[in-house]
Formats: C-alpha cells, structure tokens, sequence
C-alpha cells in the first residue's frame, strides 16, 4: 500500500512512487441508490426465488410434485 492523501477527487501521494496504477471497483446505481443489474442476473434472481417459495411449499404441503417443480426452476437458475 502506497501512503497518499485524497483531497476531493484527487490522490496525493507521499512520495514520488513513479507509475501507479488504481484499480477501483464500484458498483453502477440507479437515481434511488439501488444497484443496477442485467436482464440475466434479474432472471437468475426470479428464478432463485420462484425455486425457494416452491421448495418450501412442495415441503410444508408433502407433495411431491410441487418438489419436482422446484427442481425445474432450480435447473433454470443454475
């Protein structure tokens, strides 16, 4: 870790270090603050929860077929 001092949108370092590269990770939100997600990770979330709530109901109620159900979601979610 290099020392430096962030001043408003600015890093000042310390010492001259030469080349440094930054990598920053962030995440890309909406007006709201909510991250924003593809179509494909917001159909894998649907999924995910639809194979839950079936899970748990085809457990709850014993029934089997609704068990086998889940499976199929969970196949889509995978």
């Amino acid at each position: 870790m290099l020392k430096y001092e962030q001043v408003g949108d600015k890093l000042y370092f310390t010492h001259n270090y030469g080349v440094v590269n930054i990598l920053y990770k962030g995440i890309l939100a909406d007006d709201e603050g909510l991250p924003e997600i593809s179509d494909k990770e917001a159909t894998a979330i649907a999924a995910y929860i639809a194979y839950i709530t079936k899970f748990k109901e085809g457990l709850i109620t014993n029934n089997r077929d609704i068990v086998a159900a889940s499976d199929l979601l969970k196949r889509q979610w995978l």
